[in-house]
């Protein structure tokens, strides 16, 4: 196999398993860090492959929030907030999870404030 293939395949690979560890913070930084052309992985982005880890992840994280919401009626109130884009003032830390499907790729962006 060519080396340069074997390259790709293995930053491929990576990008992966940076989704799946939940470490994809954002298309340019990503690229940044493994040394691959930005418009490289906007291609990337729209494989099924990667497609299919990002609907995972999402996944994880709503059943998290429904096992969680078996035991805290008030996650269940956020999740509706969030959902309609509402906030409390009185909140000290909330998780925001972002789908992003614009012209700069597609990707998950999760943000703890």
């Amino acid at each position: 196999m060519d080396d340069n293939l074997q390259k790709i395949q293995e930053k491929y690979g990576m990008v992966l398993r940076m989704i799946k560890e939940k470490k994809f913070t954002t298309i340019k930084t990503v690229s940044e860090i493994l040394g691959i052309r930005y418009q490289t992985l906007q291609l990337w982005m729209k494989t099924k492959k990667v497609q299919k880890a990002i609907a995972e992840e999402v996944d994880v994280y709503l059943n998290n929030m429904k096992e969680a919401g078996k035991k805290d009626w008030k996650m269940w109130d956020r999740m509706i907030q969030y959902t309609k884009g509402e906030s409390r003032e009185e909140e000290k830390s909330s998780v925001t999870i972002q789908i992003l499907n614009d012209k700069s790729g597609v990707g998950v962006q999760i943000m703890n404030s």
